[in-house]
């Protein structure tokens, strides 16, 4: 059997066909006459971004799971975006509108604004990474119910004796995560000792609270003492802690940093610019990177002074919906505040380029490596001698 050759010259007239279609569309047909698309551009920006979830429907209908109502879910939420680079940051904006399903979603189950006063007594100044939380519990059971599906997660969650509406219940939708205190020196000693963190979630109504966690402690997770709830051998095994009574649960691996945030009367670990832009957003996420790159990179090298001198935090925060989109910042702000952000970039591609030529010939030495990746040595190594 003779196989045929495609027609390679067919094929140069069809690609030519395709790229003389997009030069010489009409504007109605194009992305330029969507009126998002209009207004995006009203906005002069180093970059642009434009995305539909419509195209990750075809995704979904070809999965073996599929779903009522999905594509009314998914169908043409769009998000535009810019980004450009400025003085001392790198700065990105979006907007999210969604379909009329979905924002008929958000209005009924509107969320909050977060509650700052769950990391601001966090006893310690050397915060890495934290985040804040806060949306409505009741909307999980709204996009079930949308999607038809509320009947069978309600029948599988009654068969372990806590109802759904329970778990709604529960806890108040306010969430916050601190990670600090990052030591890798102490981590290659204990594996345990890599830092500390804390979740808090408070709860909501405490009667449903107790008739989870009662559950839970039936299972050996927790121990219930009274009307409060420690660990029990399973998260003590993890070397994860918890306390939660009718007000907080809590979670972490440091009970001396439990006692003295449940004490509430730590100094502020932030500065006021930060817990001002906390302040009127529904998520927030800060990291010091500054920080954390003094605990990767672990010698004094020029190279790591100059990436240290480079990055100094990122800051992310979204607002509550308004009626018509979400919208969300996220700022990487640079150690000099008076130079353009993409221009200290820059400055970083020789030592990476440098980088990348020393990896290179490492695996030249080493006959039994073939990896061809950067990144075949330990991050900390990279650092160190970029």
């Amino acid at each position: 059997m003779r196989v045929k050759e495609p027609d390679i010259i067919s094929k140069v007239n069809e690609l030519k066909k395709e790229v003389n279609r997009y030069y010489t569309e009409s504007t109605d047909a194009s992305m330029s006459a969507i009126p998002l698309v209009q207004n995006l551009f009203k906005s002069p920006s180093d970059g642009y971004f434009y995305s539909t979830t419509t195209n990750a429907l075809n995704t979904f209908n070809t999965g073996m799971l599929q779903l009522p109502k999905l594509n009314d879910l998914l169908n043409n939420n769009i998000t535009t975006g810019t980004f450009n680079f400025e003085k001392g940051k790198i700065v990105a904006n979006t907007n999210f509108y969604p379909n009329k399903l979905v924002k008929a979603i958000l209005e009924t189950y509107k969320s909050g604004k977060v509650n700052t006063q769950l990391i601001e007594h966090y006893p310690s100044k050397n915060i890495d990474f934290a985040m804040l939380m806060t949306f409505n519990p009741q909307i999980i059971n709204g996009v079930l119910q949308e999607l038809d599906v509320a009947p069978l997660v309600d029948g599988f969650l009654d068969k372990t004796g806590i109802p759904s509406s329970t778990i709604y219940n529960a806890f108040t939708g306010d969430m916050a995560l601190v990670i600090s205190d990052l030591n890798l020196k102490s981590y290659k000693t204990d594996i345990h000792k890599w830092g500390k963190f804390l979740i808090n979630m408070p709860i909501g109504n405490s009667s449903s609270f107790h008739t989870i966690m009662n559950k839970v402690a039936e299972a050996g997770w927790v121990v219930k003492e009274n009307k409060t709830y420690k660990a029990g051998k399973i998260m003590g095994a993890m070397n994860l802690f918890l306390f939660a009574d009718d007000k907080n649960m809590i979670i972490t691996n440091d009970t001396a940093l439990l006692v003295t945030y449940n004490n509430n009367n730590a100094p502020v670990p932030f500065n006021d610019n930060i817990l001002q832009q906390m302040k009127g957003s529904h998520t927030f996420v800060y990291s010091d990177i500054e920080k954390i790159i003094d605990v990767i990179a672990t010698d004094s090298s020029a190279s790591n002074t100059l990436i240290h001198h480079t990055f100094k935090d990122v800051i992310i925060k979204g607002v509550p919906f308004n009626g018509t989109n979400t919208s969300g910042s996220y700022v990487l702000r640079m150690q000099n505040e008076s130079q353009n952000s993409l221009v200290s970039i820059l400055q970083l591609f020789p030592y990476i380029s440098k980088q990348i030529q020393k990896n290179r010939n490492a695996r030249k030495n080493n006959d039994g490596d073939t990896n061809e990746s950067i990144f075949n040595v330990p991050f900390s190594s990279r650092l160190g001698s970029l």
